[in-house]
């Protein structure tokens, strides 16, 4: 909800109380709402500059002190490093107690604690010997950081958060270990994301912290596999980005802006960029039962409680969210209905196609690929469709871009010479361009009659 429109819902407040519409009460709490609503959006430009100050800030105190550390006794070391974070304590404290919660104040200190915590836990450490591992310092750090995300609702602290976390599970992975924690842990913060997004669904600051929860999801769902059973990555990133799709399509509404249904837009462009993937021989190569992995850095119990599991659950909560979209009877036509029904049966289609995979070896990967191609054009034509019939101009340029990006992509995949690539270049990009233009023609003459 932008400023504009919370300006006219305080003005229609005033008249709906005058005219007795509503109480006193009432109108007093949506003002205050509202207000709450407009001071998280308000600020930004403060917002910003605080935080790249207090960014600023940390990593210079941290500079000189790693300059000049080697000069200082011990005595003083242990103060310096504790003196951050009773600095960012008493700023807390002292905001507590004035009850100033502003997003220009708590960006800022959010940032400056975090960092104050992992140059306190690097000083101490180096100050003592303490022994210890890269894995740990920043386990350690990242549950340190959890009060500070809830005290002050920093998007920094949470965009860091995730990024440690992110970080110690590739670090884990890279020794050949399990990193399964990054989802209890990840979850410990969940809470204030959700009540962020809550209290202001389309504000920038709760739409990017769910940006920054769902980028952390995708990377860590490949990150944290076993791999055990190669290719299953396939079923299981098809099957999530069915599952945004869908929950997208359940929450957003048609007069939202496209940046702030993060759901949708990583569910449909996560999913097209799959489907694109898979029309290719490469990821269809050496998967399934007969290529199973065992040895040092596999672990049978991660495959089966982790890997065999979440893709049972994510097809089961695929198929789950599309009984319940197909039960809205939404007014829309056949054909936008057959074409969603279509992006979000992708799931089963990949399923299907990975047990060709597995069981046809030796065609496996040009059959597969070649599969997936054709599903991939008939869900562009569908979607350009659907996109002339819904007069919606960003649909046409999907279909027509994501069929010449299959069509192109396997062109100038085979031995073709280099004129013949250039023709077809030429005549996909006029073909582009006059899609383009007769829709718009068509849109105006319709405007005006």
């Amino acid at each position: 909800m932008n400023k504009k429109t919370i300006n006219w819902l305080q003005t229609e407040i005033d008249s709906w109380l005058t005219e007795g519409v509503i109480s006193a009460t009432a109108a007093t709490q949506l003002k205050s709402r509202y207000a709450r609503i407009s001071r998280d959006q308000r600020p930004i430009g403060l917002i910003i500059l605080g935080a790249l100050g207090a960014l600023l800030i940390g990593l210079g105190i941290i500079s000189l002190l790693a300059a000049n550390w080697g000069d200082l006794p011990r005595d003083a070391r242990v103060v310096i490093s504790f003196l951050p974070l009773i600095l960012s304590y008493s700023a807390a404290l002292y905001a507590l107690l004035r009850s100033d919660r502003s997003l220009a104040f708590c960006e800022p200190l959010g940032i400056f604690w975090g960092l104050s915590i992992g140059a306190g836990i690097a000083l101490i450490s180096q100050t003592y010997h303490l022994p210890g591992e890269l894995n740990a310092f920043l386990m350690t750090w990242m549950l340190l950081l959890v009060p500070v995300v809830y005290l002050t609702r920093s998007l920094g602290c949470v965009a860091g958060y995730y990024i440690g976390l992110l970080s110690w599970s590739m670090v884990i992975q890279s020794e050949m270990g399990v990193s399964l924690y990054f989802w209890p842990v990840s979850a410990l913060i969940l809470p204030v994301v959700l009540s962020v997004k809550r209290e202001n669904p389309t504000g920038m600051r709760g739409v990017f912290m769910f940006w920054s929860l769902l980028i952390s999801t995708i990377i860590a769902l490949g990150v944290t596999l076993d791999k055990s059973l190669p290719g299953l990555w396939i079923i299981i990133y098809v099957a999530f980005f069915a599952i945004l799709l869908l929950a997208g399509m359940l929450e957003s509404s048609e007069d939202s802006e496209t940046w702030s249904k993060p759901m949708s837009l990583c569910g449909a462009g996560g999913l097209a960029s799959m489907l694109y993937l898979l029309c290719y021989k490469w990821p269809w190569k050496d998967v399934g039962p007969s290529y199973y992995r065992d040895g040092y850095g596999y672990y049978l119990w991660a495959s089966v409680v982790y890997d065999f599991a979440l893709v049972a659950l994510l097809l089961a909560g695929a198929l789950f969210l599309f009984v319940r979209w197909n039960r809205r009877r939404a007014e829309q036509g056949a054909l936008s209905r057959i074409t969603k029904l279509g992006w979000v049966a992708a799931p089963l289609a990949v399923t299907a196609f990975y047990g060709i995979a597995s069981y046809a070896e030796s065609i496996s990967g040009q059959l597969c690929g070649a599969l997936t191609s054709v599903y991939v054009i008939i869900l562009s034509l569908l979607t350009l469709a659907d996109g002339i019939g819904r007069r919606a101009l960003w649909m046409v340029n999907c279909g027509v871009l994501l069929f010449l990006a299959v069509v192109l992509g396997k062109f100038f995949n085979e031995d073709f010479s280099f004129t013949i690539k250039g023709v077809v270049f030429i005549l996909c990009g006029l073909l582009f361009f006059m899609v383009n233009t007769i829709f718009a023609r068509k849109i105006k003459r319709e405007v005006r009659s």
